[in-house]
C-alpha cells in the first residue's frame, strides 16, 4: 500500500538519530492525518510529533488534512500551533482545500489568518477555486478580499482559468465582481476564446450576453470563431456567427451626370 507520505512525494531524510526519530514522527503524524480520526492524531501529537514537521518536499500534516477534507483534524492541528501558511514550495493548505472544494476547511483556514499567497506559476487560491468550479469556496475567498483580477505568471486570471472547465456560475460571479469580460492573458486569449476552444456552448452564450467581443484577436491572430471551428463545435460556431455585427450596407453611388446630354 502506498503511504500518504509517499503519495505526497516525501520521505524521511537521513542524519543523526534524533533527526531521524523526529522525521519519522513527522511522517507518522502525516500518515495519521490521512487515515485516522482526531483522537489518534491527538495521541500522536502528545507523544512528541512536531505539528509543523515536514517531509523533504515540504508537505505538512495540515496540508494532508486539508486534502482529505478532515475538518476536525485540521482544527486540532491548528489548536496545536500548525503554521497555517506553511507548505511545499508551490502549494499550501489553503490552495489544497480550494482545489478539492472543502469550503468548511477554507473558512477555518481564513479564520486562522491564511493568506492568499502566489504559489505555483503565480497562481493563488482564487485560481484554484475558479479552475475547479468551486463557487462556494470562491465566494469565501472573495469575502476575504481575494483579488479576482490577479494574473498568474502567464497573465491568466481566475476568470480565464474558470473558462477551461466551462464553469458558468464561477464566471458569472467573477464578472459580477467587475472583472472585464474581455480580460486577456499574456498571449491575448480571452474568456470567450477559451470557452469556444473547449466547446462550452452555455458559457459562450453567457459571455456574449455580457458583451464579450466576438472579433477580438489573440496575439498573432485568431478569434473565438476560429477556435470554435478548430474544435468542430457546430453550436458554438453558430452562436458566434449570429453574434457578429451585421456588415453595414454600402452606400449607393450616385449616377454620374452624362457630360453629353
Amino acid at each position: 500500500m502506498v503511504s500518504a507520505a509517499a503519495s505526497a512525494g516525501g520521505s524521511v531524510s537521513g542524519g543523526s538519530t534524533a533527526s531521524i526519530v523526529s522525521a519519522a514522527a513527522s511522517e507518522a503524524l502525516i500518515e495519521t492525518c490521512a487515515r485516522a480520526h482526531s483522537s489518534l492524531v491527538e495521541h500522536v501529537l502528545q507523544n512528541g510529533a512536531d505539528v509543523n514537521g515536514r517531509l523533504e518536499n515540504g508537505w505538512t500534516a495540515l496540508m494532508t488534512a486539508c486534502r482529505g477534507g478532515r475538518l476536525q483534524v485540521a482544527e486540532l492541528l491548528l489548536q496545536h500551533g500548525a503554521a497555517v501558511d506553511a507548505g511545499a514550495p508551490h502549494l499550501n493548505a489553503l490552495a489544497i482545500a480550494c482545489l478539492h472544494g472543502h469550503a468548511a476547511i477554507v473558512q477555518l483556514l481564513i479564520e486562522h489568518g491564511a493568506r492568499q499567497l502566489r504559489l505555483d506559476r503565480g497562481k493563488d487560491a482564487l485560481h484554484a477555486a475558479s479552475q475547479m468550479g468551486h463557487a462556494e469556496v470562491l465566494q469565501l475567498l472573495l469575502d476575504a478580499r481575494g483579488d479576482p483580477n490577479r494574473p498568474a505568471d502567464d497573465g491568466a486570471t481566475p476568470l480565464l482559468v474558470a473558462c477551461y472547465g466551462g464553469h458558468v456560475r464561477v464566471v458569472e460571479m467573477l464578472l459580477d465582481q467587475g472583472v472585464p469580460v474581455d480580460q486577456a492573458a499574456s498571449n491575448g486569449r480571452t474568456a470567450l476564446m477559451l470557452a469556444a476552444r473547449y466547446g462550452h456552448a452555455e458559457l459562450v452564450a453567457r459571455l456574449l450576453q455580457r458583451g464579450a467581443s466576438v472579433n477580438q484577436l489573440q496575439s498573432g491572430g485568431g478569434t473565438a470563431l476560429i477556435f470554435a471551428a478548430q474544435c468542430g463545435n457546430a453550436l458554438v460556431v453558430r452562436l458566434l456567427l449570429e453574434a457578429r455585427p451585421s456588415p453595414k450596407p454600402k452606400p449607393k453611388s450616385k449616377p454620374k451626370p452624362n457630360p453629353n446630354p
